[in-house]
């Protein structure tokens, strides 16, 4: 087994997935027997438990020696640009790219500015988030990872990369 070097669970999947279900239940029983209760009780609850579903799915970010895992997507460390490093995304981007980093929605190419968020917006939702940017060999893409300690995944990723 790979040693984990870092690591920020945002939850169980499978437990936010069977309260979207459960609210799913919810909805078609209320409105089967007429209880308005129960439907209200599940369109209440199913928005909630997506949200916290997505943010458990592709918030997750879990650093080894051999890989960095962001959410769906997972990065091969010997892939990634071992001169280049990681670095607080303030310290390699203007504020234009920083600004759109923080406002895009799409886990794709943010615009022109060649950065793309690894593991989906999702992940990246809430305050006190901020951003560490890797480069794969080769690439002039830059990838960005959201973290919510990113002096700690800096670390770790830096570790790994070493």
């Amino acid at each position: 087994m790979d040693e984990t070097l870092y690591r920020k669970g945002m939850g169980n999947q499978w437990v936010y997935g069977g309260l979207a279900v459960a609210a799913l239940a919810l909805i078609g029983i209320g409105s089967l027997i007429a209880q308005p209760v129960l439907l209200v009780a599940g369109v209440v609850l199913l928005p909630v438990a997506i949200y916290f579903f997505a943010h458990a799915r592709y918030g997750n970010v879990r650093v080894t020696r051999q890989e960095l895992v962001v959410g769906k997507h997972m990065l091969v460390l010997r892939d990634l640009d071992r001169s280049f490093g990681a670095h607080p995304a303030e310290a390699v981007l203007s504020k234009a790219q920083l600004d759109r980093l923080n406002t895009q929605t799409a886990s794709d190419v943010v615009g022109e500015t060649g950065v793309r968020i690894v593991g989906g917006a999702w992940g990246r939702l809430g305050r006190g988030v901020q951003w560490i940017v890797v480069r794969r060999t080769g690439s002039p893409e830059l990838l960005a990872v959201s973290a919510r300690r990113p002096k700690d995944l800096l670390a770790a990723v830096n570790a790994a990369l070493a």
